[in-house]
């Protein structure tokens, strides 16, 4: 399998696909035989026992982003981020690579769903490159969550 990120306008586009490559090519004009089986995780997924990602969105929000800057938004959720006091301090951990500089990075709790909410914004130095990110929450050195990925691929 080989998974694709598409290029799209903005973020309101399905840009994410799966493909199968078969490992020995037929040669043209032979037929390809294929059989198949798709498993779903159902209605229960497994999840990281700590706190994992529910949903990232990428987009400008309220303000124009300047030349090769990206806004991301990441909620995380699960039972070590619920029983955390009200006046506890969380860290946002980001990592952005050699092609990248990290901007801006926010961890805060979100009253409104419930969990917490991360954002982050970076600069692509070299838009040919591409970028992967890597961020997860942080309590003084402890990981509460899974850590989340994203590429940003080269234009």
């Amino acid at each position: 399998m080989e998974l694709l990120q598409l290029p799209t306008p903005d973020e309101s586009r399905d840009n994410i696909v799966a493909a199968w490559v078969p490992e020995n090519l037929p040669a043209p004009g032979e037929p390809l035989d294929l059989a198949y089986r798709i498993v779903w995780q159902g209605d229960e997924p497994e999840r990281p026992p700590n706190a994992w990602a529910v949903q990232s969105r990428a987009g400008h929000g309220m303000t124009p982003l300047g030349p090769g800057e990206f806004q991301y938004v990441i909620d995380f959720a699960g039972p070590a981020l619920d029983a955390l006091p009200d006046e506890v301090e969380i860290e946002a951990v980001v990592t952005v690579g050699a092609n990248a500089r990290l901007l801006e990075r926010n961890a805060y709790r979100n009253d409104v769903r419930g969990g917490w909410r991360m954002t982050v914004r970076v600069q692509r130095l070299h838009p040919a490159q591409p970028v992967e990110l890597r961020a997860y929450l942080r309590q003084q050195q402890n990981a509460l969550t899974e850590t989340w990925t994203h590429v940003i691929p080269a234009d």
